[in-house]
């Protein structure tokens, strides 16, 4: 039988705890592909490189927290990446909900980056 997970346990960074309660939490990972086409245009042969990995945390925002500027990096537990780039950080206010943070980040594993 299978078993299945309730909320949210596979994020274990900084925004999990520092900047508020954890709402969402979406990784991706994917990685380029460089194509050799025959004669008759078909795909001969492959190659996957650049393997990387996207972050995106929402959470109910602490008021009292400091969120992190687009460029600094973040440290996430979830992959198998240590530290991440910030590459956007968004801010949502409504009047009949709770101020909201969307952070997203990236990580290249391949080559560590960021350290």
């Amino acid at each position: 039988m299978a078993t299945y997970q309730h909320g949210i346990t596979s994020f274990i960074g900084a925004a999990a705890t520092t900047y508020g309660l954890m709402q969402s939490f979406t990784e991706n990972e994917s990685v380029e592909v460089a194509e050799a086409r025959d004669a008759d245009g078909d795909v001969a042969a492959v190659t996957s490189y650049n393997l990387n990995a996207e972050f995106s945390q929402e959470v109910v925002l602490d008021i009292t927290a400091t969120p992190p500027a687009a460029g600094a990096t973040l440290s996430v537990s979830a992959s198998n990446t240590g530290s991440t780039l910030v590459t956007s950080v968004s801010r949502n206010e409504s009047n009949t909900e709770y101020k909201r943070l969307t952070i997203s980040s990236q990580a290249w594993i391949t080559n560590t980056i960021p350290a």
